[in-house]
C-alpha cells in the first residue's frame, strides 16, 4: 500500500526533525495507538497469547465489506489459521489451528485508516484494484472495539470527526490521488497525480 508506506515515511522523517526538541513526542501525542494481537488455540490446546504493538494507521480489508463497521468487526473476530497455516504453540510443542484477532488497548488522537484496495489475483496472477462502494460515516464511534476498559467509561473518548478523505482513480499501473479535506467552509479538494507502476501492493 504505497499510501500506507508514504504516511509511514513521512511519519518517521517528522519524528527525526523533532529529536532533542519540546516537541520530541509531537508525533506519538497525536498518531500512536497501541492494540492487542492476539492468538486463540483450537482443538485441545487452552493456550492463548497477546502482543501489545504500537500503530501508527489501521488497514482495513475492504472486499465483500459494506461500510467500515464490518471491515472492524471482521479485524475483531479475527482469521482461523488451520491446516497448512497452523500455529505452532511453544507450551505444548506442537501445532494447532489458531484465531489470531486484535482489539484496540488506546487510541490516537487522529486516526488513520488505510482501506487494502489493491489485491493480488492468485487465478490470474495479478494484482488488482478493488472498486466495491464501500461507506464510512461522518462520525465514527469505535467505543465496540478498545479492550481498555477506563476508555469506556467515557463514550466520547471514541468518537472520532471524519476531517479528510483520500481517494485513488485509476488502477495498478498508475492513476491520480485525491485529497479531501474538511474545512469550515465544508470539504475542499486537492489532487496529484502518482504514478503507480510496478511498486503497487
Amino acid at each position: 500500500l504505497l499510501e500506507d508506506e508514504f504516511f509511514g515515511n513521512l511519519l518517521d522523517k517528522i519524528e527525526n526533525r523533532l529529536k532533542n526538541t519540546k516537541n520530541d513526542n509531537l508525533v506519538k501525542y497525536f498518531f500512536q495507538g497501541r492494540q492487542n494481537d492476539m492468538l486463540t488455540f483450537q482443538e485441545g490446546c487452552k493456550h492463548h497469547r497477546t502482543n501489545i504493538n504500537n500503530f501508527y494507521s489501521i488497514q482495513l480489508q475492504i472486499q465483500g465489506k459494506k461500510n467500515i463497521y464490518e471491515s472492524l468487526d471482521t479485524l475483531i473476530e479475527g482469521e482461523l489459521m488451520n491446516g497448512d497455516n497452523c500455529i505452532f504453540c511453544p507450551e505444548c510443542n506442537n501445532k494447532f489451528p489458531a484465531v489470531k484477532s486484535q482489539n484496540f488497548k488506546t487510541l490516537p488522537r487522529m486516526l488513520i485508516f488505510v482501506l487494502k484496495r489493491f489485491e493480488f489475483d492468485y487465478d490470474t496472477m495479478k494484482k488488482v484494484k478493488i472498486n466495491d462502494y464501500y461507506e464510512f460515516p461522518v462520525e465514527l464511534d469505535m467505543s465496540k472495539y478498545i479492550s481498555d476498559n477506563n476508555n469506556k467509561k467515557d463514550p466520547n473518548l471514541n468518537k472520532y470527526n471524519l476531517k479528510g478523505v483520500v481517494v485513488h482513480m485509476g488502477n495498478c499501473e498508475g492513476g491520480h490521488y485525491y485529497a479531501y479535506i474538511k474545512t469550515k467552509n465544508g470539504m475542499r479538494s486537492r489532487s496529484e497525480e502518482r504514478r503507480v507502476g510496478k511498486e503497487c501492493r
